[in-house]
């Protein structure tokens, strides 16, 4: 574990200011927030995360921003576009093939308000790396749906996708720094400017593939 931890650090040095949070007898490393995380969101992130490696052994996390075209006062619209967004990818997503298929996919939203008159939607999708080189495509996908069928916007971020191996390939250094970038998502800041009844996060249902049927690793590479 002590080897482990070290790891952790050392990909965590450009960001001085991380503090521990323990969930499932692992600790991991998240962005200090002055206002602290949402536990629950913070566990949520890291179950979809392993729901999702449970299936591909390299996970494309990709996350942007959606601003709804007007005051939402509730997560309806959120909840209709995920809805509809899943099978969208799956039918118009192209790169390098006229018909992909990419699986399985699945998401998280948060909900956050500050000094704006209206909320936007912090989202993160996760899908197979093995089927997707970048997520330009993916998002290009998303603003479209997003902008025409929707009318709202959509801000892309500029590091706006991590990929992420299985704990055995890597020892767990790139599920720390995903992990890590996607605590933003989880501080209590900005999202308390709505009633309580409202809720903070949304995320797919996908379940945990079986162990038995997951793609194993051998010296780090998938068989």
């Amino acid at each position: 574990m002590a080897a482990q931890q070290d790891t952790y650090d050392s990909i965590l040095e450009h960001i001085p200011k991380s503090i521990p949070f323990v969930y499932k007898n692992k600790v991991w490393r998240l962005l200090n927030s002055a206002g602290g995380h949402d536990k629950k969101i913070m566990r949520t992130i890291i179950d979809k995360l392993d729901i999702m490696h449970s299936y591909y052994a390299e996970v494309l996390t990709s996350q942007f921003i959606l601003f709804p075209p007007k005051v939402p006062y509730n997560n309806q619209i959120i909840s209709e576009f995920f809805t509809t967004l899943i099978p969208y990818l799956k039918r118009h997503y192209i790169d390098n093939a006229p018909a992909i298929q990419l699986g399985r996919i699945s998401y998280l939203w948060v909900r956050e308000q500050s000094t704006s008159d209206k909320p936007h939607y912090h989202c993160v999708l996760w899908l197979n790396e093995d089927k997707i080189n970048s997520s330009y495509r993916i998002l290009t996908l998303t603003k479209q749906l997003w902008c025409e069928q929707f009318g709202g916007t959509l801000s892309m971020p500029d590091n706006n996708y991590y990929i992420s191996k299985r704990l055995q390939a890597d020892s767990g250094v790139s599920l720390q720094e995903v992990i890590c970038r996607l605590s933003y998502l989880a501080k209590n800041a900005t999202k308390g400017c709505h009633s309580s009844k409202i809720k903070r996060y949304g995320a797919s249902k996908l379940k945990n593939k079986s162990k038995s049927e997951q793609a194993p690793y051998k010296n780090n590479k998938k068989v």
